[in-house]
């Protein structure tokens, strides 16, 4: 996610697009109609939709599989799904992202929207293709496990603490997914060549389930509950994770737009 940005821009640009080759030269300028051909449409769309899907399919896998590390301590467990999931998106982001920006979040998603940096129909493609992914990277955690295994860890899905009220979870999501937004906005879409993003974003993640894994399970991602929710058939409390996190996206965007956002990004008070 370096260069989430970057992708979405050339997903985007305005003004003249030039293809060589016979009929299949194109220029754009606005009193003129663009011709799809099939490499644009592999690139502008199912190229970036497919690294979604992959992506968020092996993130899933990778942090459903974590649960299987049980430990007695349940601060000890805590810390290894932080470490895994911390790792994983950061790797993912690196290893994969760049033909998409490495979202594998509907959060991130909104988040980036809402920072002006994709427009809505992308943005609407990229969550279905992550949600898709996690149904497909959590069927693969049940077609790797034992049944015994497989119900062990709840298949994966993300459950709210012992006792634990859904308004205090939403809250809890709200503001997990605000910090990890607000790390996307800042180190991936302002800061449009830092190689530190990845690092940055993982850390984010890390640090937010450390901090409330055992209050709302530390989702910040609808994406990653959705998944194993399906496959497993665990719906416990899962409509938290279609409130808290969207939440969190949403606020870190206007956040990010009317205050901490560069001049030529802000809503108010630009540059003339």
């Amino acid at each position: 996610m370096s260069d989430i940005e970057g992708r979405v821009g050339q997903l985007e640009a305005d003004g003249e697009r030039k293809k060589t080759g016979g009929s299949n030269q194109l220029i754009m300028n606005e009193n003129e109609i663009e011709v799809w051909t099939p490499t644009i449409v592999m690139e502008r769309f199912i190229r970036p939709c497919f690294a979604e899907l992959f992506g968020t399919m092996l993130f899933v896998f990778v942090g459903s599989m974590s649960g299987l590390a049980t430990a007695s301590d349940q601060a000890l467990s805590v810390l290894v799904a932080a470490l895994a999931h911390g790792f994983a998106i950061a790797m993912l982001i690196a290893g994969i992202g760049a033909p998409s920006g490495g979202h594998f979040n509907p959060c991130v998603t909104i988040g980036v929207y809402m920072g002006g940096a994709m427009n809505l129909i992308m943005g609407c493609l990229y969550i279905i293709s992550q949600l898709i992914g996690a149904i497909c990277g959590s069927a693969l955690v049940l077609a790797v496990l034992t049944t015994e295994q497989f119900d062990s860890i709840n298949g994966g899905a993300t459950l709210l603490g012992e006792g634990i009220a859904t308004d205090k979870a939403i809250g809890c999501e709200w503001i997990l997914t605000m910090i990890l937004v607000s790390t996307v906005l800042q180190a991936a879409v302002e800061t449009k060549s830092s190689n530190l993003a990845p690092l940055a974003i993982g850390l984010a993640v890390l640090v937010d389930i450390l901090a409330g894994a055992t209050i709302s399970g530390a989702s910040m991602n609808p994406a990653r509950s959705f998944g194993p929710a399906v496959v497993a058939g665990i719906w416990d409390d899962h409509w938290v994770y279609w409130v808290g996190p969207p939440a969190g996206a949403i606020c870190s965007g206007l956040v990010y737009r009317l205050l901490l956002a560069s001049p030529d990004k802000r809503w108010i008070l630009k540059e003339d």
